[in-house]
C-alpha cells in the first residue's frame, strides 16, 4: 500500500461515490498507508481553510510532505492538482490516473535503479571486505 493505493480510492471516492472531497481524501488516507500524511494534510486544509480550493490543498500538502519524495515523484503527484475537487469527476479521474500510474512509473525506476547499484554496493561490499581480511592477515 502506498501512494498509488490512495490514488485509486480517491479516484473511486470522487468517480463513483460523488462524495465531497475532504472526505474523499480522508477515505484514502485510510488506503495509503505511509503515504496517509499527504492526504490527511489535504483533507484538513480543505475543511479548515475558507475558500481553498482542493488544487491548492494537494500542493500545499505536497509541499509540507515534499522531504519524502524524489522530484520525479513530486512531479508525478503534482499532476493531480489541476481541477481537484472543481473540475467534473471523469475529468479529476484522468488527472489521478495520469499521477498514478506517473508514480507507478517512478517507484519501477527506482526499483530498477536499486537492482543495478545495489549488486554493484554489494560486490564493492565483499571486495572491500576481502581486502580488509588479507591486510589484516
Amino acid at each position: 500500500m502506498g501512494v498509488e493505493q490512495g490514488l485509486l480510492v480517491l479516484m473511486r471516492e470522487i468517480e463513483y461515490l460523488s462524495i465531497p472531497l475532504p472526505m474523499a481524501m480522508e477515505h484514502a488516507a485510510l488506503a495509503a498507508g505511509n503515504a496517509a500524511l499527504l492526504f490527511e494534510l489535504a483533507a484538513s486544509t480543505l475543511q479548515e481553510g475558507y475558500g481553498v480550493s482542493g488544487e491548492e490543498a494537494w500542493l500545499s500538502a505536497l509541499t509540507q510532505t515534499a522531504a519524502w519524495w524524489q522530484e520525479e515523484e513530486k512531479s508525478a503527484l503534482a499532476t493531480a492538482a489541476p481541477g481537484l475537487g472543481s473540475t467534473d469527476a471523469a475529468s479529476q479521474s484522468r488527472r489521478l490516473e495520469l499521477a498514478r500510474q506517473r508514480v507507478a512509473g517512478c517507484e519501477q525506476l527506482a526499483k530498477e535503479r536499486e537492482d543495478k547499484y545495489g549488486r554493484i554496493w554489494r560486490s564493492m561490499g565483499w571486495a572491500s571486505g576481502a581486502l580488509l581480511v588479507l591486510l589484516l592477515v
